[in-house]
């Protein structure tokens, strides 16, 4: 569909700058207290335009009223007809593996399931525990499940949320000493005659020693061991004998890891985990494992089994370029805790890679990420995002309070600042409501900047005459004062519904010469 990008969205009353479909492709932030009137006012407002111009939509959903208030914006906009509810009680699936898997070639397929979930598990455990892990935890949780990935794909193929889970969950270990030293203590303390009684019983009398259990990492090493053995027996038929028998051993097993890749692979996996993982500390290994483990446990449970892993998609992100779709994921944080959250980012990350390869010369439709408390779902990957969507005429919609917001919610380590200021300057549109958090109101003040103020100053001397003296001098004085955004109207019947911000956009000024206007929004009393 062709799309006029200058196409206003927003008019700002007394101004000739406008909020174009072009401003929206450089993303947009909104900040304002509780209370401050930003999701009814300047968000509703902004929503409600792009659902109007016919944006393909995926809504994140933390409040249990949030998906309400999308359906009745979308209802007002003539977009009811686009609307597809993710919830318990609706036929709506996405199932992301299969989608991969239609979308993928070979091992490109694993690589992208292991790209969203790898980031998808970062992301849950940094807000789950407050802070960072450190680099050796995170290379090693990454380089674990992309084995157990590739394990997968070589055994049978089988990629499923259920076989990742399976195999990890049952990764080889070291026999505890302490357990060990128990299980020998009885044959020590046999008397004698127990142990000749032991040794004249017949043969037909002794018991099968215990075989080792079988579990999902035994048999998936077995299947592809015995694959890629038939992958050896199809490349020596095509090998000349008599070159083969001038190789030394070594010599054929560099020659086979670089002719066969499935060969080379598996010696590395066997590598990883039969002797990296396998003397790995169990206090260590325990935590690396349990990383994967815990996020994927989410998705075995229902509803999100039967969501994300169990039916066929009826929906995909494709929806949304090539029909519209307007996605609302209503699995609300506030309902179903840490499984809504981790649900929600992973399609979020599926959307966002699906989004990213589409052909804009071919379907130019604007798409849009929309996240109100968006510290839930916010990952250090969307810097790096969103400093393409724009190209890719995606706008990502982040709402929240206040900074420290994102701080508590992206680690809280050494680097969050910069993570957060990354995030924070790919963003070219931004809102701010009525805040009583100072730090937020300072970057509000600082983005605003300063102007010479005259300074008049007056001096009174009394002797025989009175002399009165006045001086003028000028001085930098910030043009917005991060208390004034305390007394911003949060809307409601006391100040009309009205709900006052500052807007500030990239490229573009105001009257005044200004970077920023203050200005109203009427609340959207659906």
């Amino acid at each position: 569909m062709e799309t006029n990008l200058d196409k206003p969205l927003i008019t700002f009353s007394g101004e000739q700058t406008h909020l174009t479909i072009r401003d929206t492709h450089t993303s947009c932030f909104i900040t304002g207290g509780v209370g401050s009137g930003k999701t009814s006012g300047s968000c509703s407002h902004l929503i409600s335009k792009m659902m109007e111009n016919g944006y393909g939509m995926l809504f994140l959903t933390v409040k249990a009223d949030e998906a309400e208030l999308y359906r009745k914006l979308a209802k007002k906009a003539g977009r009811e007809q686009n609307v597809i509810e993710v919830s318990p009680d609706q036929t709506n699936y996405f199932n992301f593996i299969q989608y991969f898997s239609k979308t993928s070639d070979g091992f490109s397929y694993a690589t992208n399931i292991y790209n969203v979930l790898k980031t998808a598990i970062k992301t849950s455990e940094m807000q789950s525990a407050g802070q960072e892990h450190d680099a050796f935890f995170s290379q090693s949780t990454d380089r674990l499940l992309l084995s157990v990935i590739d394990l997968c794909m070589i055994s049978d193929g089988d990629l499923s949320i259920e076989r990742i889970y399976e195999i990890a969950q049952s990764l080889p270990k070291q026999a505890d000493d302490e357990a060990e030293s128990d299980k020998e203590a009885p044959v020590q303390n046999q008397t004698a005659e127990q142990t000749t009684t032991s040794n004249n019983s017949t043969d037909a009398n002794k018991e099968e020693p215990p075989k080792a259990k079988e579990t999902a990492f035994t048999q998936a090493l077995a299947i592809a061991k015995g694959r890629v053995k038939l992958k050896i027996d199809e490349w020596q038929k095509l090998q000349n004998v008599a070159t083969l028998r001038t190789l030394t051993e070594a010599q054929l097993r560099r020659k086979m890891a670089k002719e066969i890749p499935d060969y080379r692979k598996l010696k590395l996996l066997q590598q990883f985990f039969l002797d990296t993982m396998f003397r790995i500390s169990s206090k260590t290994r325990s935590i690396i494992q349990m990383c994967i483990v815990n996020f994927l446990s989410s998705f075995l449970d229902d509803p999100m089994y039967s969501l994300f892993c169990k039916h066929p998609s009826t929906f995909t992100p494709d929806d949304c370029i090539n029909k519209g779709s307007i996605i609302i994921l209503n699995l609300p944080v506030m309902l179903y805790s840490k499984a809504g959250q981790d649900a929600q980012t992973l399609v979020k990350l599926c959307f966002q890679k699906a989004w990213q390869r589409r052909d804009v010369n071919k379907n130019g439709r604007s798409l849009a990420l929309v996240s109100d408390e968006c510290q839930y779902f916010v990952c250090d990957t969307d810097a790096l995002f969103q400093t393409s969507a724009r190209s890719q005429r995606i706008s990502v919609v982040y709402i929240t309070q206040n900074l420290s917001n994102l701080y508590a919610n992206m680690g809280g380590g050494i680097n969050t600042p910069h993570h957060v200021a990354s995030l924070l300057g790919t963003f070219g549109v931004r809102l701010f409501h009525c805040n009583s958090h100072m730090e937020t109101n300072e970057m509000l003040s600082q983005m605003a900047g300063q102007a010479y103020m005259e300074d008049i100053s007056r001096s009174i001397s009394y002797s025989k005459d009175a002399n009165i003296s006045n001086s003028v001098s000028y001085k930098l004085e910030p043009l917005v004062r991060p208390e004034e955004m305390l007394s911003l109207k949060c809307g409601g019947k006391l100040n009309d519904f009205i709900t006052e911000a500052y807007v500030f956009i990239q490229g573009k000024q105001f009257s005044g010469d200004r970077n920023f206007k203050k200005v109203k929004f009427k609340q959207f009393i659906l």
